[in-house]
């Protein structure tokens, strides 16, 4: 099990309101490239070859460092990453009949959204 720490973050200017939602937003967006690069390779569809680990992630995350900074983007990369993995246990569970931990089918993760505008931290699904 993992430990996750909850906190609410208030800036103390609009400024500083703005910098926290254009993080966040890098977050978000960085996060739904690497997972639309893997899902479309987890679906076979036109256009991208191999399989999910093909996709290039460390061209996507060099794309947000000038944004985020080299620590927060790979952290973002590494998490889609657990993300990932885990989904492929759970599937992998799910059709092992020895296994009942697994009950319902399991889905790939999920894209970051703007709408709500709730935004998950790294780590969180």
């Amino acid at each position: 099990m993992k430990r996750t720490n909850t906190f609410a973050v208030r800036p103390l200017s609009d400024d500083g309101e703005q910098v926290l939602r254009d993080l966040l937003d890098a977050s978000s967006a960085l996060w739904n490239e690497i997972n639309y690069q893997r899902l479309m390779r987890y679906n076979d569809e036109d256009g991208f070859e191999g399989d999910v680990w093909d996709a290039d992630t460390g061209r996507l995350e060099g794309k947000y460092k000038g944004v985020l900074g080299a620590s927060t983007a790979q952290t973002v990369r590494r998490a889609n990453t657990e993300a990932w993995r885990g989904f492929f246990e759970n599937k992998k569970a799910y059709h092992d009949e020895s296994n009942t931990s697994v009950t319902e089918h399991p889905e790939p993760p999920g894209f970051r959204g703007l709408g709500n505008r709730r935004f998950p931290m790294v780590g969180e699904s």
